[in-house]
């Protein structure tokens, strides 16, 4: 049987542990809404570069974004 000390630190971790998933779910919201509102209004040839950069930043994080890139490939890789 656990000790209230113990539930206490059960609640307590899985508390934290929410809040993390939590922050995650609105980060992702943030960035897809910057990705939709940024591409409303472009052409075609646009969107498709940009889909370019947003999987380029997706599958490889760890190689830092180039000057001038549009900034949500910064995001994603972030």
């Amino acid at each position: 049987m656990r000790t209230s000390t113990e539930a206490g630190s059960c609640a307590k971790t899985l508390f934290m542990l929410l809040l993390e998933a939590l922050r995650c779910c609105g980060d992702i919201n943030t960035l897809l809404f910057a990705i939709d509102d940024t591409l409303d209004y472009e052409s075609d040839e646009v969107v498709k570069q940009n889909v370019k950069i947003i999987l380029n930043a997706m599958k490889y994080p760890h190689i830092p974004r180039p000057a001038g890139e549009w900034i949500v490939g910064e995001m994603i890789r972030q």
